[in-house]
């Protein structure tokens, strides 16, 4: 397989889609999103409602939350990690 979805994808020789070739199909929002979906994050929220500057202050909070996450998760995973051996048994 060669190719990314930003161009082109050719499987075994053959292309099955080439962006200078196709015309790629509309998006269809589903009409039942999950809860996950990027429609509920409420700095997108806020954009669509014209309120820039709430937007970016909310999306700001967010990434900062995340990073912090991350910083936890990798600080346990470290953690986690000094305490076992390479066997998997505890030290």
């Amino acid at each position: 397989m060669l190719g990314s979805w930003l161009g082109f994808v050719d499987w075994d020789g053959q292309c099955y889609w080439d962006i200078n070739k196709h015309t790629p199909h509309a998006v269809h929002r589903s009409p039942n999103p999950l809860p996950s979906d990027s429609r509920y994050r409420a700095d997108a929220i806020l954009l669509n409602q014209g309120k820039l500057q709430e937007s970016q202050d909310t999306k700001t909070r967010l990434e900062e939350e995340q990073r912090r996450d991350r910083r936890l998760r990798a600080a346990a995973r470290k953690e986690a990690d000094d305490h076992h051996d390479p066997h998997g048994d505890a030290l």
